[in-house]
């Protein structure tokens, strides 16, 4: 009885401490598994915010390259603008002073102020002006006293050569190296920038206050 008596007990005993081991081995397994699943959270959850970050800087980038494709697409828009009302006003301008040019007197009145400029302009006592061949005509006869009427205290002599304008005059000294152009053509090259820039200023500023306005918004 004793030898069957310490069988079991030493059964008993080897089960209990199999048993044991088998608990420490499940508890072992939850506590990999557990962090092998915590590990594994972290890592996803590190991929999630990379593959967040990179997704916000592409949409970031996208969004500069289409609000750079959009400035530029309105800056040219605006350039177009621009010239066009240059070249309306241009268009404008020549109209008015073609139609000006048939008035002869109301004509007479706008040449006398572009004669005596171009007098003041050159420092010389002797000079030349060319007008048109329609104005060469109309003023051949009574030129010098157009000079006078003019204000010019200098010679001036009516060429015999036309010049191809629509209008004012040409002058220029004897020697021919110093000249004065205050044609229509002439003063409408030099009022081109200045058009331009008062053009383009008031267009941009608008769109700098609406920009402004914009961001303040």
């Amino acid at each position: 009885m004793n030898e069957v008596s310490d069988t079991r007990q030493l059964e008993e005993s080897l089960l209990a401490r199999a048993r044991q081991l088998a608990d420490e081995e499940r508890q072992l397994a939850e506590q990999a598994r557990e962090r092998l699943l915590t590990s594994a959270r972290q890592r996803l959850e590190q991929r999630r915010q990379q593959v967040e970050a990179q997704a916000q800087q592409q949409a970031q980038r996208h969004f500069r390259q289409l609000v750079q494709r959009a400035e530029l697409a309105l800056a040219a828009q605006f350039e177009q603008l621009r010239w066009t009302l240059i070249e309306s006003v241009y268009d404008d301008l020549r109209d008015e002073l073609q139609e000006l040019a048939e008035r002869a007197d109301d004509y007479r009145d706008l040449l006398l102020p572009l004669l005596a400029e171009g007098c003041r302009a050159i420092d010389d006592t002797s000079l030349s002006a060319q007008l048109s061949n329609r104005d060469l005509e109309r003023f051949h006869d009574d030129w010098p006293q157009l000079v006078t009427a003019a204000g010019c205290e200098k010679k001036v002599a009516l060429s015999a050569n036309g010049c191809d304008c629509s209008g004012g005059v040409l002058l220029h000294n004897d020697a021919a190296d110093i000249r004065y152009d205050n044609t229509f053509e002439g003063r409408l090259a030099r009022l081109h920038q200045a058009l331009a820039q008062t053009i383009g200023e008031h267009l941009f500023a608008g769109i700098d206050s609406n920009r402004t306005n914009h961001n303040a918004g």
